[in-house]
Parts: C-alpha cells; structure tokens; sequence
C-alpha cells in the first residue's frame, strides 16, 4: 500500500526521474530493462509512443539546427523503434518521422516540391504536432538515447502520459 499524498505532476521539477519511480499514484511510471517493457507490452499488442530527445542533438554548439544532427537523432530514434518491431511491439517516433520532414527545409532536398519549411526547433508547434499522436498510444516508452533525461519535450511527453493514466516505461542501459 502507498502512504504518500499524490504526486502533483504540475508541480514536480523538471527532470525529476527518480521522484517519479518512487511515487505511484496509480500511474505507471516504471524504470525497466527493454526485455520486462517488452514483456509487458507484448501481450496485448498496444500502440506504444516512444520518446527520444530531438533539440540537443539536432543544434551544434553554436545553438543553430543541423540536417545531419537532426538526422542522427531520428536515426537512434529509429533504432529503437526497430528494436521494438523486431520484439513485436509497434512503437511509433514522432522524432523519426519530424527528422525527415525538418530536411525539407534544405532546398536540395526538396526537389521543386513545394513543402512547408517547418520551423524544427518551435517547441510549442511540435508539442501540438505530437500530441495527437502520444494521446493514442496506450503507453510510452523512454529508450536509453543519450539526453533523454535533460530533455523538456520528453519530460512534457511523460507527464501528459502520466496525465492521461498511461503506462510509462523508461528503459534501463543495455
């Protein structure tokens, strides 16, 4: 039985991982190794978000974006979203699908298509853009991915999840 008050996630500070992991408030916020995720999730062939960083790797050191910085954060998001299919779980990446659609800002790239340049570092346009999708899903997963634990978008990412009584997996090194 739990004899804490509940967790108050508007509140809690940012970036406060292991608050999380101890507190249970009848949310699922579980620090896991992949093989218990996939466990879990196998059995009844859920939708699962997957929450990687995007802005710290995507910017160099000066803070401006860069297609192959952006490209590399959708490929180690893709990474395990692979690694997620070949366990059988569908695990989608917003980070994998918007890497590709920033590239579109590189007129190279875009071939006389006529494509929107987004914007990739708007936060607030990006938060919006993945909401629908994170609402869908019946549960996240936070992959290993170096700077998932200085990142606003998925530290926002899990609080809606947890919000929205979702099971939350934060996948353990290795």
């Amino acid at each position: 039985m739990n004899d804490q008050s509940p967790l108050d996630l508007e509140d809690l500070d940012p970036f406060a991982w292991g608050t999380l992991a101890r507190h249970d408030r009848g949310q699922r916020f579980s620090m896991v190794s992949f093989d218990a995720a996939v466990c879990e999730l196998t059995g009844y062939r859920p939708l699962v978000y997957l929450a990687s960083p995007y802005s710290k790797i995507a910017v160099n050191a000066d803070g401006w974006w860069e297609l192959g910085r952006s490209t590399e954060a959708g490929v180690r998001a893709a990474i395990w979203s692979a690694r997620f299919a070949a366990a059988g779980v569908t695990a989608i990446s917003p980070i994998m699908l918007s890497a590709d659609m920033c590239a579109l800002r590189v007129p190279s790239l875009r071939e006389g298509a006529t494509a929107p340049r987004l914007d990739p570092l708007d936060a607030g346009f990006w938060t919006d853009w993945c909401f629908p999708l994170l609402i869908s899903c019946d549960a996240v997963v936070v992959p290993p991915i170096e700077g998932r634990d200085r990142s606003a978008g998925v530290w926002g990412e899990v609080v809606t999840a947890l919000s929205a009584s979702k099971a939350v997996y934060w996948i353990g090194e290795g």
